[in-house]
């Protein structure tokens, strides 16, 4: 994917290009050599994808998810007086 330019939960901003993902330019001009290139690098691949899991593993735990939706709204809250 292209670098995001929007910042969500998901907190993209954080997110490293061919770390977490495998970035490819905006207009999309190097999405063949990108696949080409890991389809003989598989194991540099593989090491993305696990790199990949390891970042969304922090949004499984539904209970800190929870505690943080929360503490959200209490900051949204203390400052929209």
């Amino acid at each position: 994917m292209p670098k995001p330019t929007y910042e969500t939960w998901f907190m993209e901003g954080t997110l490293v290009g061919d770390y977490h993902y495998i970035e490819i330019k905006k207009d999309y001009s190097d999405l063949e050599e990108k696949l080409n290139y890991y389809i003989e690098h598989t194991n540099e691949a593989l090491k993305i994808i696990e790199n990949a899991h390891t970042f969304v593993g922090q949004f499984q735990n539904k209970e800190c998810e929870k505690l943080i939706s929360l503490l959200v709204l209490q900051k949204y809250f203390h400052y929209v007086k």
